[in-house]
């Protein structure tokens, strides 16, 4: 078999299982949580571990939406949308609107705390919360754009925000 019909195919079985993944979990309308410990495996670093081994099962191909011009990266709306219209995707429902934004002598706006209504505080979601805003603080110290990408297709809507100097 050649090689790029191989991965084709094992690309068109893990597809066919993530649909029917998808639908089992909207009809048993399994939790969030429950999903994420089955679609996010850890890697076992055990004894016969062998990250060569690891590729093969898990190849990437370049990310149609990231693209290189002039020796910049950039957010490249044509390459999502070819992977999008070559997968036989609905491109009338496509949009997607980008954003650039100076982070110079801006300061960090402080999101409303969720918590402070409950007398009890979910120590792990608080945790990540000042996590997340810990890390968004430095962003805004080290980094002077951020570049804001929505994408919208159907039902689904994505931000991606790159952070750069």
């Amino acid at each position: 078999m050649i090689f790029t019909d191989y991965w084709k195919e094992k690309a068109a079985k893990r597809r066919k299982s993530w649909v029917s993944k998808a639908k089992r979990f909207a009809e048993q309308h399994t939790q969030l949580e429950d999903i994420r410990k089955e679609v996010y495996l850890p890697l076992d670093f055990g004894v016969n571990f062998s990250f060569e081994d690891y590729k093969p099962v898990h190849f990437i191909k370049l990310n149609p939406i990231a693209s290189w011009q002039d020796m910049n990266f950039c957010f490249s709306e044509d390459g999502l949308r070819a992977a999008l219209e070559s997968e036989g995707a609905d491109m009338n429902s496509f949009k997607m609107g980008e954003n650039r934004q100076s982070l110079k002598g801006k300061e960090l706006s402080q999101p409303k705390n969720r918590w402070e209504a409950y007398s009890y505080i979910p120590n792990k979601v608080f945790d990540y919360d000042k996590i997340y805003l810990d890390w968004l603080k430095r962003m805004y110290e080290i980094c002077t754009d951020v570049e804001t990408v929505h994408l919208n297709y159907r039902q689904i809507t994505m931000t991606i925000k790159r952070y750069s100097t």
